[in-house]
């Protein structure tokens, strides 16, 4: 039975604006966003343990994303690699019909010009960051009131 996390409100009858707050973890480590061919085969160093790793594959690409450390010293030439991503954990989970989880994180990172790539999972989502942001991040997400917590 999955338990689900509410997100905590403080919205008042006359604002119009739902300010959810959230828990986020701060994963340890780097990561790296890999991108293949379509139809490449799965690389070898993709089947790994970690405390994440994904891989998507559509018609356009295959996208890996993975702990920096796990990639090979030296990739194929076909492979595209983006370094240096932190990993932030939404604390869930969530149920299906949570909505606005990730427009209400987005919202802030957007507002103090960080990049952002969002991970769904089953249970929660994950946002990846660039590294060099990694600090204005984390300050406008304490800003904005959602607590976050640093496991690196």
């Amino acid at each position: 039975m999955m338990t689900s996390v509410h997100p905590t409100t403080d919205s008042g009858p006359d604002s119009g604006t739902n300010s959810a707050t959230y828990s986020l973890t701060l994963l340890p480590g780097d990561y790296a966003l890999c991108q293949l061919p379509p139809n490449a085969p799965i690389p070898p160093w993709t089947t790994i343990d970690g405390d994440f790793w994904t891989m998507t594959r559509t018609q356009d690409e295959l996208s890996i994303i993975c702990a920096q450390d796990h990639l090979p010293a030296a990739t194929a030439p076909e492979v595209t690699v983006t370094r240096d991503w932190r990993l932030l954990r939404v604390e869930g989970p969530f149920d299906f019909e949570t909505t606005g989880v990730l427009a209400t994180l987005s919202i802030v990172l957007a507002r103090a010009e960080v990049v952002l790539l969002a991970v769904a999972t089953y249970r929660t989502d994950y946002l990846l960051v660039k590294a060099e942001q990694l600090e204005r991040a984390i300050a406008a997400l304490q800003d904005a009131g959602h607590c976050v917590t640093n496991t690196a």
